[in-house]
Order: structure tokens, then C-alpha cells, then sequence
């Protein structure tokens, strides 16, 4: 490298010193969410996350070793996820500050479909969905579910709510298995946060719904169950109002 092309490269690496071409991709398949981070340190270095809301693993990173390579595979980077059917979207504020993301005051996801296991068995995907179908759907009887935007999503929770289908049903034909904060109001979310845990909802869920010493997925499918467990939520929230109020 002669030193004239030398000092342009230098130049041009200062002009983007720090983080500079932070893209936030989503796509959401099937009821499933997935996203794709990818920004530019310092001119060359490029580093990137994938996956579900709140488990985006460890950073990769990669880059050129020059500018004009590090800015064309960030170009190349965007069309390849745009022909994979993702969407840009203006992305949180850490991304764009060069920042990690932050530990979740709650969870950022309460269910994911790829993380469901019974004595280290993959559990069978439709098994999975009763326990939380029976939870938005009380949730949907309080006020506390955000109707979906999607025309058919609402037709299946206006069926859902005739009881036509199973809670587990509506749970997997619109989110895929997936339940995050965006599916609910504020009050729900508040609530979700507190009670939506292994020692809370889950085993509230494992004392009223399932037999003793059962697997956690055997609970049945079906609006018999959610009777069972919707007086006890009525419970839960009941209490836990009362507790906010008094703070």
C-alpha cells in the first residue's frame, strides 16, 4: 500500500470512527420472530447477533480489511436478509450506541418454542402450547391481550373465544409457540412479569391442572382445563392488585 493510499484509507476509517451503519432486521414466520443485528466498528470491523427477542446469543464478528470491502459486505449483508423475507425496522437504542443488550428488568420472551425439554428430550411441539394457550386466554377474558393485527389471527381468537378451538390451538396457529411482551397490554405485561415464572404461574399450573409426578406437558388441551385453572389466575391477579395498590 503506497502511502497516499494509505493516508485516503486512514481518513476514510476516521470518518466512521466508533459504530456507523446499524441495521435491525425482524421477520416473523409462522407466528415466530426472529431478528438480525448487524453494524460497522470503526470502519472494518463488522459485528452482528441473531435469533429470538432476548436470546441473541454471543456477537460474531468479521469485516474487511479495508473500508470500501467492510462497506460493500454491509451492503451485500442487507440484500441477503431483505431476499430472506427480513424487514428493516429502526432497531433499540443500544444497537445504535455500540452498546449490548441489557439485562431485561423481566423476560423479554416468557416462551420460546425452541426450548421446550422433558428429561432432555425435545418435547412434541404441539404439547407445548396448552400450558400458555390456557394463559392468554385468560388473559384475552381480562382485557389484558393485545388483539392481533393480522384479519385471520382475529378470526381465530374470535373462534377461540366461542371455544371452537382449544387455547393451545389458538396459541400455536398464531404465535407458533412464541409469547413476548407485544402480545399484551401494559396491565397484562405488569402482571406477566410477576407471575408468568417456574414458581409462580407454572407451578400454579402444575398443582391444579396436572397429576402428581406427571410431565408438564401432559396437561390436555382442551376448555375443561382452562376451567380448572382460570379461577386460581382470578386469584393470583386479585392479589397481586391488591399489593400494587398498597405501594
Amino acid at each position: 500500500m503506497g502511502l497516499i493510499t494509505w493516508f485516503r484509507e486512514a481518513r476514510e476509517r476516521w470518518k466512521l470512527h466508533g459504530v456507523s451503519h446499524a441495521h435491525f432486521m425482524e421477520r416473523r414466520t409462522n407466528g415466530k420472530v426472529e431478528h438480525h443485528f448487524f453494524r460497522l466498528w470503526n470502519g472494518r470491523q463488522i459485528e452482528s447477533f441473531s435469533g429470538a427477542p432476548g436470546r441473541y446469543g454471543r456477537p460474531m464478528t468479521g469485516g474487511s480489511v479495508n473500508v470500501a470491502g467492510a462497506l460493500a459486505e454491509i451492503q451485500e449483508r442487507l440484500a441477503w436478509k431483505l431476499k430472506e423475507g427480513f424487514v428493516e425496522g429502526e432497531g433499540p437504542d443500544w444497537w445504535k450506541k455500540g452498546e449490548y443488550p441489557p439485562a431485561a428488568e423481566g423476560p423479554d420472551f416468557f416462551e420460546d418454542p425452541d426450548h421446550h425439554e422433558w428429561d432432555d428430550v425435545k418435547v412434541k411441539e404441539a404439547d407445548t402450547w396448552t400450558h400458555s394457550g390456557m394463559y392468554l386466554m385468560w388473559m384475552d377474558s381480562r382485557g389484558f391481550l393485545a388483539p392481533p393485527e393480522d384479519a385471520d389471527d382475529m378470526a381465530k381468537l374470535d373462534r377461540a373465544r366461542k371455544r371452537e378451538i382449544t387455547p393451545g390451538a389458538y396459541f400455536g396457529a398464531v404465535l407458533g409457540g412464541w409469547f413476548g411482551p407485544e402480545e399484551l397490554t401494559d396491565e397484562g405485561l405488569a402482571f406477566t412479569r410477576n407471575y408468568y415464572t417456574d414458581k409462580g404461574y407454572k407451578a400454579d399450573y402444575r398443582a391444579h391442572v396436572l397429576k402428581p409426578r406427571s410431565n408438564f406437558y401432559s396437561g390436555s388441551d382442551s376448555w375443561e382445563t382452562y376451567d380448572v385453572i382460570a379461577p386460581v389466575l382470578d386469584e393470583r391477579y386479585a392479589a397481586w392488585k391488591e399489593a400494587q395498590q398498597l405501594k
